[in-house]
């Protein structure tokens, strides 16, 4: 019986695909003009963001054995994603926003790093889609006045740093 290359698998499509978008979102978040003028692109930013950090949680639970029909019951549930995820993707997610957080940092475009900043990192996730399953999110529709919009660099940044890696050392370190 011949193994299948992992590229060829679900998983393997899934993280390419995820790593595509978290490219094309690194790729704008890199321009002078995004930099001028951040809020001209946030919408479809935060989209193209949404779209690989899901393809690529979902890449992670289907190397782990999971089915097509097991990512369909996800939707497009973020924060389901990222809590089922093994703490091993997790912690590697974390690790890599921490490190974007203090490069930042020296550049002198971030605030030093706060005591809840790993906690304050998967709010800024769940708010991503948190309320896309309730029928509204910052994906799709207006958040209601008053709603911090998600920040979206430290989580390409961090996303990108981890499905890159991932990509080049399958199946995720697991």
């Amino acid at each position: 019986m011949a193994t299948q290359n992992f590229e060829d698998t679900d998983a393997g499509r899934f993280l390419l695909n995820a790593v595509q978008y978290l490219s094309m979102a690194r790729l704008v978040t890199d321009t002078e003009i995004y930099r001028a003028q951040p809020r001209l692109f946030n919408r479809p930013l935060l989209n193209t963001l949404g779209v690989g950090v899901e393809v690529f949680l979902k890449s992670v639970h289907l190397s782990l054995g999971k089915t097509m029909d097991d990512m369909k019951s996800y939707g497009h549930r973020l924060d389901k994603l990222w809590d089922d995820a093994p703490e091993l993707i997790r912690d590697r997610v974390l690790q890599a926003a921490e490190k974007t957080n203090d490069d930042f940092q020296a550049e002198g475009i971030a605030p030093a790093r706060t005591v809840n900043f790993r906690d304050d990192f998967v709010e800024s996730l769940r708010n991503l889609s948190g309320r896309h399953h309730l029928g509204g999110s910052q994906l799709r529709y207006l958040a209601p006045a008053g709603t911090l919009a998600t920040r979206p660099g430290l989580l390409i940044y961090a996303f990108h740093a981890v499905a890159l890696d991932c990509l080049k050392r399958p199946p995720f370190g697991l």
